[in-house]
């Protein structure tokens, strides 16, 4: 059952399923979804103003505010006639699991009259502060708990708010998972462009944790490029003299053992802490903290890891309608159908699989570590309701994720 100030993730797919078939272009139903956020967030201030200024009065001012209640019931009127109370047919959006959204254009005004007064009360107020999940600061506000245990930095942070403007809250929001980093760089960094440029209509937060991990495999990452960097220089003397025939079969042997010595112990921390970090994660969405509201999950590397562990704690926990889509880039994890068909059952609308054949990096890694001879990141899967895209196109293995997000962002249209 949907309850009131709610918009699950199971309706907007609902939404978006009906304005795919009546050709309607996605875009216009973000607009909506924005529309509808930004009216109801200022009516909701307005409505906490209007409380706020009302428990600062003195006995005084209670008295000469009865005097002149029909003033300023008129004067409520007026506002709610000029549509500004209109936001408030919103709620509707909620209340009917969102299938009222494509009504609200024609007919929000009477709406609007219809829950003025809902709205104006602390009860009201509670109902649009769930929705976005602003009580507390949201996302952004949360603190990790105890129960963390393993990991040393658990966080959300803001991406592409400006200081200068209100930040008002969307109605669907997008938590951005990194794997790899570059040393000196925070969770942000890697999706500050690709955001602003595909999901600039929606609340989005990368998520921090163990940032000082993420940097050490990236660092190794840097390290073993480095490293190929002068093997291949010196292979290109070594063809030309008469060890040729000596090293050329020794060439690839050699190199999985400096990928092993260079990156196995940073791989098997990531590994480690994104899979704590998918089970706190999957607390974090179960709690609601970022609102009643759907949210879509984009990660790559170890961070698909994240949000692959993350939707098995959520199917087993039975917790539906929370998330709408799940995009895994160069993931870590195995091709069990039924680990992938329990994520499948979480998500309300895409989940995609973004893989590199000839990522052999991964290939290894995994083989090594994890004991995983077909990760998805190699290879399409092939179960309903999994979208595997192909991203050779775009890079030529692992270490391609973190540098072209945007243009990967573009291929899977993640907007």
């Amino acid at each position: 059952m949907l309850e009131a100030g709610e918009y699950d993730a199971r309706s907007r797919a609902v939404l978006y399923y009906i304005a795919k078939r009546i050709s309607l272009p996605a875009e216009r139903l973000c607009g909506l979804e924005r529309w509808v956020a930004h009216r109801l967030f200022f009516a909701r201030e307005a409505a906490a103003a209007h409380d706020d200024d009302q428990a600062e009065q003195t006995d005084e001012d209670r008295l000469r505010a009865t005097m002149k209640s029909r003033n300023k019931r008129g004067r409520l009127w007026r506002w709610t006639a000029t549509g500004t109370s209109v936001v408030v047919g919103a709620v509707a959006l909620g209340l009917t699991g969102g299938l009222a959204a494509p009504l609200l254009a024609a007919g929000i005004g009477m709406l609007g009259v219809t829950w003025a007064g809902a709205l104006a009360t602390v009860g009201g107020i509670a109902l649009v502060t769930s929705l976005f999940g602003v009580a507390g600061g949201g996302l952004t506000g949360y603190r990790m708990a105890r129960r963390t245990g393993g990991l040393s930095e658990f966080a959300f942070l803001p991406i592409g708010v400006d200081p200068k403007l209100p930040v008002i809250p969307s109605l669907h929001a997008t938590i951005v998972v990194p794997g790899y980093l570059k040393p000196g760089t925070d969770a942000t960094m890697p999706w500050r462009v690709p955001c602003a440029r595909h999901l600039g209509d929606r609340d989005v937060y990368a998520l921090a944790y163990d940032t000082q991990v993420l940097q050490e495999l990236g660092k190794a990452f840097r390290e073993f490029l480095a490293t190929q960097a002068a093997s291949y220089a010196a292979g290109q003397v070594l063809k030309h003299t008469a060890l040729a025939a000596i090293m050329t079969p020794l060439a690839a042997p050699m190199t999985l053992v400096k990928l092993g010595s260079i990156i196995d112990n940073p791989w098997g921390m990531a590994v480690d802490r994104a899979r704590k970090a998918g089970l706190v994660l999957a607390d974090v969405l179960q709690e609601r903290v970022q609102g009643r509201r759907p949210v879509t999950l984009v990660g790559y590397s170890v961070g698909a890891l994240t949000i692959f562990e993350c939707l098995q704690a959520l199917a087993d926990r039975g917790c539906y309608g929370l998330v709408d889509s799940a995009v895994l880039l160069g993931a870590p994890v195995g091709d069990d159908r039924k680990l992938w068909r329990k994520a499948r059952s979480v998500v309300s609308n895409r989940l995609v699989n973004g893989y590199v054949g000839s990522d052999w990096i991964l290939a290894f890694l995994c083989r090594v570590h994890d004991q995983q001879l077909k990760p998805a990141g190699l290879m399409p899967i092939p179960m309903p309701g999994v979208e595997s895209v192909d991203l050779s196109g775009v890079i030529n293995g692992h270490l391609g994720y973190r540098k072209q997000l945007d243009a990967i962002l573009s291929v899977i249209d993640i907007s």
